[in-house]
């Protein structure tokens, strides 16, 4: 074999290492961290958590937009103020004092009518997981700032991720009935 050949086998031989230790670091990382590693922005990182799963209680009562702003204060770490520009159909718990649906949530809808919120003054994000249960047998959907919406099924606490632009505010819409116990905002 020529020595030119024999450079060329060696440079070849050396990028296929490269590529599979690439691959290989790559392996059992979350999409958010191959995201932000992919973008070159550092590892992506936890930025906000609204955690309702120690909510007690229900209300019939729709939230306002001062309702909902008290309501996801009190459940979010880190401390952050927001502003809630619109809240639709939105309720704490199941929404009823008599079923026997879990009562640690954020309900959205009713059979008729989409539940919807927006709101804005969060830490940056471009990654959202929630955890969401289906109400009854309800075919619920969930979007995330005018996103492709991800249906909801089954009867238990399910996580449903989302990619979203980098943001700071939160726009969230609910076709049926459904309740979300947590939500976690990932950014960089």
């Amino acid at each position: 074999m020529s020595k030119n050949i024999k450079k060329m086998v060696v440079a070849v031989a050396a990028s296929s290492f490269a590529i599979v230790g690439f691959v290989a670091t790559l392996v059992g990382k979350s999409v958010p961290s191959i995201l932000a590693e992919g973008a070159g922005s550092g590892v992506s990182t936890l930025k906000l958590t609204w955690d309702f799963s120690t909510s007690t209680g229900t209300s019939t009562t729709a939230f306002t937009t001062s309702t909902l702003k008290t309501f996801l204060e009190s459940f979010d770490s880190p401390d952050t103020s927001y502003t809630v520009s619109a809240t639709n159909n939105t309720y704490k718990g199941s929404g009823s004092t008599a079923d026997s649906w879990p009562d640690d949530n954020w309900k959205f809808s009713s059979s008729s009518t989409a539940g919807a919120a927006t709101i804005t003054g969060l830490p940056t994000y471009g990654y959202v997981k929630v955890w969401a249960y289906q109400w009854s047998t309800d075919v619920a959907s969930l979007a995330i700032n005018d996103g492709t919406a991800q249906t909801i099924s089954g009867n238990a606490y399910n996580l449903y991720e989302f990619d979203v632009v980098d943001t700071t505010s939160f726009k969230i819409v609910a076709v049926k009935r459904s309740m979300i116990q947590k939500i976690e905002f990932w950014g960089c």
